[in-house]
């Protein structure tokens, strides 16, 4: 997404990516790419002739982050770590019954030796080799990789079956996680945290469907305090910096200054309105939108869900006249009449139409898997029956805003 974006600007840059397919992925949004694995050395050599560079490495890949860091600092190059937030922020995963969490693919491995269900695994060949000592693992375990000839090699190798390896370019619908997880009859789905772009919430949402376990290794603790820039906010950034200004249609809320003499996001101003008189609507029914909607029925009861399937809770507060649940598909025009709008589909391109809508409506919007496109941020909420805070953090650090609100409503508790 950013080659292609930089590749729009017309801007100088080059691609490097470490696997063959990686590589393939690449040159769809670049001409300029490089393909292989590098170690500090070769990195270093490599930065040598670039004025910045931007890790967009995934976030379990610690130690290729690690030299990145070290190349730069030796070489004195501007480094900019794009970063995704920890999906389990956004929707409060560690209470959830079908979600169990492990440190280590080895971990997850030792549980499903203490059961006999199948399970379908989407982490990866790197982690494969520790699901090879569960007992029964060539009938047990069907595994879904990258469609390169390495990762069907490597599995091969490990002693998979043919029959039990999925080659296929992510990320996956909820529709189609449900069908591959009915294929391998999988009561348990395993995975990693990668976020909105590996397609994360969709995994959550079929296992919920099913009505099985996920079982979900958590990322490294070396980047639990990972910061970073959001892929937006990386964007902002490179076009006050490096690029020409692009231009934003006039009056939208989420308008910003061109530049930032601390090249920080611009802070969002805590602005605390009535909206028991105004509308509010939501696309979406997974658990973000449950939050969401949890938050706001505290200050109004003007709410709307559209989606075509909910949550249990979301079906169960507009069966008690509480919200309104339209059972269908985000239309252009769903925006009309609404002050405040929350666009947390799974799908990018449709939580982009929200946004696109509300911006030209005039609309506040928070959008669930960009808040550079957010009009405005949910905040972490501290209230006592006298008091009310909200909190948010402004570089998207969900750890630090989430302390934040747990300490606020500490202290107005002990103040009450």
């Amino acid at each position: 997404m950013l080659a292609a974006f930089l590749t729009e600007r017309q801007a100088d840059f080059t691609l490097s990516a470490a696997t063959e397919y990686g590589g393939q992925l690449a040159r769809e949004g670049s001409d300029r790419v490089l393909q292989g694995r590098l170690d500090t050395e070769s990195m270093r050599a490599l930065f040598r002739g670039y004025d910045l560079i931007l890790d967009a490495t995934h976030p379990y890949a610690v130690s290729v982050t690690e030299n990145i860091q070290t190349a730069c600092a030796a070489e004195n190059v501007r480094l900019i770590r794009v970063s995704r937030n920890e999906a389990t922020e956004d929707m409060s995963l560690t209470a959830d019954p079908h979600v169990r969490y492990f440190d280590s693919a080895a971990a997850a491995a030792a549980f499903l030796s203490t059961v006999e269900e199948p399970a379908l695994l989407t982490i990866g060949v790197k982690d494969a080799e520790a699901f090879t000592q569960i007992t029964n693992f060539k009938r047990r375990m069907t595994i879904r990789v990258l469609p390169a000839t390495e990762s069907l090699a490597r599995c091969l190798s490990l002693g998979y079956r043919a029959s039990q390896i999925i080659c296929m370019q992510g990320p996956f619908s909820q529709a189609m996680n449900v069908e591959m997880m009915k294929a391998a009859k999988a009561a348990f789905l395993v995975t990693k945290d990668s976020g909105e772009p590996g397609g994360f919430a969709a995994k959550m949402q079929a296992v919920r469907e099913l009505n099985a376990t996920a079982l979900v290794i958590a990322r490294p603790k070396a980047l639990a305090t990972e910061e970073g820039l959001t892929l937006q906010e990386t964007k902002d950034w490179l076009e006050r910096k490096y690029l020409p200004p692009a231009s934003k249609p006039d009056n939208h809320p989420n308008d910003r200054p061109d530049d930032r003499p601390d090249n920080r996001p611009v802070p969002r101003f805590p602005l605390f309105v009535d909206l028991s008189r105004k509308e509010t609507l939501l696309v979406g029914g997974g658990q973000i939108s449950e939050r969401r909607v949890k938050t706001i029925l505290r200050f109004t009861r003007g709410v709307t869900v559209i989606s075509p399937v909910v949550t249990e809770n979301l079906r169960a507060l507009s069966q008690e006249g509480k919200i309104r649940w339209i059972g269908r598909e985000y239309r252009t025009g769903d925006l009309a009449g609404a002050w405040l709008a929350v666009a947390a589909t799974d799908s990018r391109a449709v939580n982009a139409a929200v946004s696109e809508e509300a911006r030209s409506r005039g609309i506040f919007c928070s959008v669930a898997d960009d808040k550079g496109e957010s009009g405005f941020w949910f905040p972490g909420v501290a209230a006592t029956e006298h008091v009310i805070a909200g909190v948010v953090s402004i570089d998207g650090d969900h750890r630090r805003a989430k302390r934040a609100a747990e300490r606020l409503r500490t202290a107005l508790s002990e103040e009450e």
